[in-house]
């Protein structure tokens, strides 16, 4: 059976997020896709209660800010440790959004394009193939 796993998010440019403030669509955001053709498991987590703390888990190990690629988690624990017969090395994805955490699990990285970016108030399309 095959898995597709589509995300659309409008927070690619630095300006579009900054510590401590609103995630927001200002100039200069980008909308843009993340496509998994395969997953292992995704969580969506209210943003409120999951592991998004100011200085995050001590334990845990990521690169990034609003895309986060985890090389020790929770999450990457929890799939390891609850499910099997795993035939490569897994990744671990996380997408910080305004409301909600998206946690995803993998073999391999996510298809990603630009779909859009704002550019002075207006929208202008631009499609990467």
């Amino acid at each position: 059976m095959k898995q597709r796993l589509l995300l659309v998010s409008d927070r690619s440019s630095p300006g579009c997020w900054r510590m401590h403030a609103p995630i927001e669509s200002v100039e200069g955001c980008k909308t843009f896709s993340l496509s998994w053709k395969h997953y292992l498991a995704y969580l969506v987590t209210e943003e409120l209660v999951g592991s998004n703390a100011l200085n995050g888990y001590a334990d845990e190990v990521y690169t990034g800010k609003i895309l986060r690629v985890y090389t020790k988690s929770h999450f990457l624990d929890h799939v390891m440790r609850d499910t099997g017969g795993h035939v490569q090395d897994i990744l671990h994805y996380k997408i910080i959004c305004l409301n909600h955490l998206i946690d995803v699990v993998s073999y391999h990285p996510p298809e990603v394009k630009v779909l859009a970016y704002r550019d002075g108030g207006s929208d202008h399309e631009a499609l990467l193939q």
